[in-house]
């Protein structure tokens, strides 16, 4: 794959250079590509790091991905927060006066937790799972 190429190369109508051929070619990354994924993959997008590394987005979302640097937050058991008698109690008083976004706000929880736990207590707007109720 050491050949040169003498003619231009247009891909999708664009003008690649000949140094660029190889890397298309053989697929082949650098030790420094690979280090500029690594030193920014979490402070940046895909499509700025692209642009750093001067490779196309889609592959250097597979690169990064192959390389095992992901962006999702894990979320572990620790993380759970457990429903006390007090939030239940509070729940139950203030479920028909506030929307689930205002108590989930107040229990510092997602919205869907509160709506989960409010049907599972039996605390019902019209909900029958999942589904509104018909009138």
């Amino acid at each position: 794959m050491s050949e040169t190429i003498d003619k231009p190369l247009f891909v999708n109508g664009d003008f690649v250079p000949s140094w660029d051929i190889k890397k298309i070619v053989e697929n082949q990354w650098s030790n420094r590509e690979k280090g500029l994924i690594k030193a920014n993959y979490k402070k940046m997008d895909d499509n700025a790091l692209s642009e750093l590394i001067g490779r196309p987005k889609p592959a250097t979302t597979m690169k990064r991905c192959s390389m095992e640097l992901y962006r999702v937050k894990k979320v572990g058991k620790k993380s759970w927060k457990h429903w006390n008698e007090k939030d239940l109690t509070t729940l139950d008083e203030e479920w028909k006066n506030k929307t689930d976004e205002e108590l989930a706000k107040q229990f510092k929880r997602s919205t869907h937790s509160v709506k989960l736990k409010r049907i599972e207590l039996g605390l019902l707007r019209g909900e029958w799972n999942g589904r509104k109720r018909k009138k």
